[in-house]
């Protein structure tokens, strides 16, 4: 049989995740939103940043995501025990509700503040590297899928190189 560590009622500490998000000017477009590009042939034109491309929105500034992790002292409200899952053991905390609030796993709950600390920076650092990933992956998709000027910036291109040869001769 499972036994739990801690008691309903009991006070424990948690290792509690929150998101933070800061925003700093792209670096590959410097807040214009788009790449000048020339082509040996002497034409230029305008790409969209893939870098700061969210969806179908370029901003021109990135967004990056900073995990911030902290112990958190609350009073055991539900315990719960599911034999098949990895997580057997899981509490719900009646700061958080109990019935409907959030689980917490019995890996993230702790009986002394100290004795959260090394799980605090193991979870932030998971957890990082989870929205770095994500983001690394997002950069490299749109960069992948960049798309050239479209059809009717191409006609436009090719009229207006024709008349700055007519107007020339």
């Amino acid at each position: 049989m499972i036994q739990p560590k801690y008691e309903i009622g009991q006070q424990v500490w948690v290792v509690d995740v929150r998101d933070d998000v800061q925003s700093d000017t792209c670096p590959d477009c410097l807040g214009t939103k788009h790449w000048p590009i020339t082509v040996p042939g002497g034409d230029t034109f305008d790409l969209e940043c893939a870098t700061c491309r969210y969806g179908f929105e370029v901003r021109g500034f990135v967004s990056t995501h900073v995990t911030i992790t902290i112990a958190t002292q609350m009073t055991v409200g539900s315990i719960l025990i599911n034999t098949s899952s990895d997580q057997p053991v899981t509490y719900m905390m009646n700061e958080t509700g109990v019935g409907s609030g959030q689980i917490w796993s019995q890996a993230d709950v702790f009986a002394t503040k100290a004795d959260a600390q090394p799980r605090l920076k193991e979870k932030q650092a998971e957890i990082q590297s989870e929205h770095d990933v994500r983001e690394a992956a997002r950069i490299a998709h749109n960069k992948k899928s960049c798309h050239k000027p479209s059809y009717d910036k191409r006609c436009i291109r090719e009229l207006e190189k024709k008349v700055r040869v007519l107007t020339k001769s």
